[in-house]
């Protein structure tokens, strides 16, 4: 889920964040041990602004701008010396943008691409442009040597050929390309520029058959795609031309069903499809691979639509946001049409509590939604009715809201970032009780708060991005043992060894920064 840097918008609610400010309360370190290292990849206040953090072993690569290569592709393990540009794919202070794959303004994809690189075996693959070839897929094994352009799909500079939905199967990448010839089409690669080719030419011509939502699942490689006769349909994939083919022709006429959200569960495959035009009667579906078993899972709202927004897997079922026409409510189904209803209703008919941001954690599944009495805040549920419940109210207020967002596990607590008046938004930390939800640092005090954004859990260690005036918007660590405080410096100690070939580390600099104890409670 994406969260603006500042107020949100849920389902065309705008909740202003406003609220009660809360004392805070200074002390030793949360969690015995434990520290805010800051990478300042970027020397003084100006941002290197880190993104699309994506876990490599027991590092992380991402992209950052040093302000003097642009936007490159890096890799940290959480220390000065460990951190550097991976790879100056594009020379100059104009870079390579890395991304996972069609945030361009020429190519815009759903909501559901990809937020992260892809990991496939020992590399990662993602979007950049060198200059030369234009935006292309390019791979690395996490090495500057080992950094190269996968292949040239789309000759030239141009951009309209941008890949999208860039996704591991069975041991190989899966994304959507277009070759200038063929339109926009389904195409696989094994790692090599020989082994990178055009799957299935689904629609002949330059129109193409759009292929969109791409996941592997054990059914096949599952995604959406447009043909000439059905609309936009279902399909599935074995990885072979031959083995990629329509699922069912769910929607009858060329509108088709527009299918999304898919997600293999319990041998089978779940997803969200109309057999309305326009997406009238979005339901969930489920099906055995065949046209056959290919069927509703539950009507939830007939002749209107009852899928919102998931599925999210958890202790063994599948939890989603849907709606039987009182409005969006946190639904379970366990695949079965008599197993799938809704966990809790909030007596809010009408506006419903519009769960989302669905994470499992431990025996709880943690979520952010809506109450008139709470605005949007952190919830959490067991799966029951009397155990779905308001896990804070971090923003105290009836039209105070502090959209909770990017949850992430580490170990047996969960990180999130969320927003207070007085103290902006900030990381917050839970066990899943009240009592232990609480702010874990005031990174930058006042009202604006360091707004934590790519929060990944990594080897044991939680990384983000947070921004302050001293620093901007720098890389951020939190590990679970503390390291000599000290001051960023200009240039770290250099790693003892390095390949060949690779980029030194930029400039860097770690500080450790105080945290509170309980902090802001709820």
């Amino acid at each position: 889920m994406h969260v603006s840097r500042g107020c949100l918008i849920l389902s065309g609610l705008l909740l202003g964040c406003l609220g009660p400010t809360g004392a805070l309360t200074r002390g030793k370190p949360a969690e015995s041990g434990a520290e805010i290292v800051a990478l300042d990849l970027r020397p003084g206040p100006e941002s290197s602004e880190p993104r699309f953090m994506t876990g490599f072993d027991d590092r992380v690569i991402f992209s950052a701008d040093d302000g003097v290569h642009g936007r490159e592709l890096w890799i940290s393990d959480g220390s000065a010396a460990g951190t550097r540009m991976l790879a100056d794919i594009q020379p100059g202070p104009q870079g390579s943008n890395p991304s996972p794959g069609g945030e361009g303004e020429a190519n815009p994809v759903p909501a559901d691409a990809r937020t992260r690189f892809t990991r496939v075996g020992d590399r990662v693959y993602f979007l950049a442009d060198d200059g030369k070839h234009g935006p292309e897929i390019w791979t690395s094994d996490g090495s500057a040597t080992g950094t190269r352009l996968l292949a040239d799909v789309t000759e030239g500079p141009e951009a309209w050929g941008l890949a999208a939905f860039l996704t591991e199967h069975d041991g190989r990448l899966f994304f959507t390309g277009d070759d200038g010839e063929n339109g926009e089409e389904l195409w696989v690669s094994d790692g090599t520029a020989e082994g990178t080719r055009m799957l299935a030419d689904i629609v002949d011509g330059p129109a193409g058959s759009l292929p969109a939502h791409l996941r592997s699942t054990p059914l096949g490689l599952a995604f959406s795609a447009e043909n000439d006769e059905a609309g936009i349909e279902p399909w599935l994939s074995d990885g072979s031309p031959e083995g990629t083919r329509m699922l069912a022709d769910i929607a009858a006429g060329l509108d088709g069903s527009e299918p999304d959200s898919f997600v293999g569960f319990n041998g089978r495959l779940v997803f969200a499809a109309s057999d309305a035009p326009g997406g009238a009667n979005m339901e969930p579906w489920i099906s055995d691979g065949s046209a056959a078993g290919t069927r509703v899972l539950r009507d939830l709202n007939p002749g209107g639509r009852g899928f919102n927004q998931g599925f999210a897997p958890h202790a063994g079922r599948l939890y989603f946001g849907g709606d039987d026409g009182g409005g969006g409510e946190l639904w379970v189904t366990d695949g079965e049409p008599d197993g799938t209803h809704a966990v809790f209703a909030s007596a809010m008919r009408g506006r419903g509590s519009v769960p989302a941001g669905f994470v499992s954690f431990g025996n709880l599944l943690f979520f952010q939604a809506f109450h008139f009495s709470y605005g949007i805040e952190p919830w959490v549920s067991d799966g029951t009715e009397p155990g779905t419940r308001l896990l804070a109210d971090v923003n105290p207020g009836e039209v105070a809201s502090s959209f909770p967002a990017e949850a992430s596990p580490l170990g047996d607590r969960l990180y999130f970032s969320a927003d207070r008046e007085g103290l902006g938004r900030e990381l917050w930390v839970t066990d899943g009780t009240t009592a232990e939800t609480r702010v874990v640092s005031d990174l930058r005090p006042g009202a604006l708060g360091s707004d934590p954004s790519a929060l990944l859990a990594q080897a044991e260690q939680l990384y983000f991005a947070a921004s302050d005036p001293a620093l901007g918007d720098e890389l951020r660590v939190l590990g679970p043992e503390s390291a000599p405080s000290g001051t960023p410096q200009a240039t770290p100690p250099a790693p003892t060894t390095r390949p060949p070939g690779e980029t030194p580390p930029a400039q860097s600099g770690r500080i450790l920064l105080p945290r509170l104890d309980r902090g802001v409670q709820p």
